[in-house]
């Protein structure tokens, strides 16, 4: 199996976004870029939203993979993904 790992606030730790019409800003990799860094051929995609505060920009990433890739599945863990099981 080959894993990939991506630190999207480590890759980009200077690198500050505002999201001005939803009120917060985030440290790191763009959407965009964090989609970018993932291969087509992934059997499936795990993901973290630790803090209540970051899961408004959490859920954008996830969509944002959905759309590219559809059929992998995600993986959801932290606070959140384990209140609502």
């Amino acid at each position: 199996y080959t894993h990939v790992l991506i630190n999207a606030v480590g890759e980009a730790i200077d690198k500050i976004t505002l999201y001005p019409e939803e009120g917060y800003q985030t440290r790191g990799l763009l959407i965009e870029e964090i989609v970018d860094r993932i291969p087509p051929h992934t059997d499936f995609i795990g993901f973290s939203a630790m803090f209540s505060i970051e899961w408004p920009f959490s859920r954008r990433i996830i969509q944002a993979i959905k759309k590219r890739y559809p059929n992998i599945p995600i993986l959801l863990g932290g606070e959140h993904a384990t209140c609502a099981t």
